[in-house]
């Protein structure tokens, strides 16, 4: 992916794959990312997924 243009399905995809793997997370449950594309090409992203030891919903946000 380094030196690729950003595919925001493929950065999606791979960002969804990883998560579940972490103990963490309830793979049980979805996984969702959402990545928005800013006019000037900055890329927002949220993560929300299902905590695996209380069951509640956390977030993780970035931007590149």
């Amino acid at each position: 992916m380094i030196g690729d243009p950003m595919d925001v399905e493929r950065i999606r995809g791979v960002i969804a794959a990883q998560i579940v793997q972490d103990p963490g997370v309830d793979s049980t449950e979805p996984v969702s990312v959402n990545i928005l594309v800013g006019s000037d090409g900055r890329y927002d992203c949220s993560i929300a997924y299902v905590d695996a030891q209380n069951a509640t919903t956390q977030t993780i946000g970035f931007s590149s």
